[in-house]
């Protein structure tokens, strides 16, 4: 097998979504040739051709929609010891929170806004309220869990106190994520922050993680060369390192550089791990070519990559285009 970098893989596992958020970034949602989800069965000999990593992250779609997942679980315990799941939370009840507490499993919810913004913008009535309940179960079972929010226009003005909300809720550790457009999210482009909010983004999200000395992670690279991080003394950032450290499979197993890019790299029930691996994406990926031409040179580079890499591809058709950010005003 060739050398390996990998640390995690995001497993999609369903299409399925009983929520329609308006910036969702799921590929499906726009140009994509879905495929049948594969059985439990199925993703096991997938599972049995990729390499050792120390994490596993389930997602979808909504994954609670799969009855089977609690044994999807346990096949992917075999082979490494942590497992996370990603849930809109609003399926999550006692049932599923002592599934997760008998198996470790790590639990992330979103909770997008205040009530009415929340609602508004996942597109289901009633959605907080199922989320805050769902999180209560968790609680109740003692399993940790983050709280995520995706920062975008409509809850701008109450991302503080989305970000208290997240600690007053017992979070272990919260997970900003500023909108990017792909998906569905390519229909409503007015989602995206400008540059004082996203200023406004990061200020909030670093000040509440200091005042409550909780840890805290940058779910999208920033560019630090126009929004610098020295300023921000309790954020978690890192630059791209999807396509080096981890990569995503689709519901049907096939590979691709993460979860906002709709560009299929193989299909891992009919090719091996390494002609995957050796794609020229990945390759130039690995070897640092997806790199805008205004970044070259830059003596941040190796830490930033040029910022998301996917929403360049999928809003310009050019992996090596700039980041949104950089035209932020």
């Amino acid at each position: 097998m060739a050398d390996i970098s990998l640390i995690q893989i995001v497993m999609e596992v369903t299409y399925r979504c009983n929520s329609s958020c308006s910036f969702c970034y799921n590929c499906w949602k726009d140009d994509y040739d879905p495929g049948p989800e594969i059985s439990v069965d199925e993703w096991r000999k997938v599972i049995d051709k990729m390499p050792d990593v120390k994490r596993y992250t389930i997602s979808g779609g909504e994954p609670l929609l799969r009855e089977d997942l609690p044994e999807l679980i346990d096949m992917l315990q075999e082979k490494v010891e942590h497992v996370s799941v990603l849930t809109n939370g609003t399926l999550l009840d006692d049932r599923w929170a002592r599934e997760f507490k008998k198996r470790n499993v790590f639990v992330q919810v979103p909770i997008h806004g205040l009530e009415r913004t929340h609602d508004e913008l996942v597109g289901m009535k009633g959605g907080y309220r199922k989320a805050i309940r769902g999180i209560a179960y968790l609680k109740k079972n003692g399993i940790e869990y983050a709280v995520s929010v995706v920062g975008n226009k409509k809850n701008i003005s109450e991302i503080d106190k989305v970000f208290e909300l997240g600690v007053a809720l017992g979070a272990s550790e919260l997970l900003a994520i500023r909108f990017l457009p792909g998906g569905e999210g390519l229909k409503n482009q007015e989602l995206m922050l400008n540059a004082k909010e996203y200023e406004r983004f990061l200020s909030e999200f670093d000040r509440i993680l200091s005042r409550y000395r909780i840890f805290g992670n940058m779910g999208v690279p920033n560019i630090p060369c126009k929004f610098p991080e020295d300023r921000f003394k309790a954020l978690y950032m890192t630059g791209c390192t999807a396509g080096v450290n981890w990569l995503t499979l689709d519901p049907t197993g096939r590979a691709r550089v993460c979860n906002h890019s709709p560009t299929i790299l193989g299909d891992l029930r009919k090719q091996s791990f390494d002609e995957i691996w050796e794609h020229p994406i990945l390759r130039d990926f690995r070897e640092g070519r997806m790199i805008p031409d205004e970044c070259k040179g830059c003596d941040k580079i190796d830490d930033c990559r040029g910022g998301c890499r996917a929403v360049a591809e999928t809003l310009y058709g050019n992996w090596k285009a700039p980041d949104p950010l950089f035209n932020l005003r």
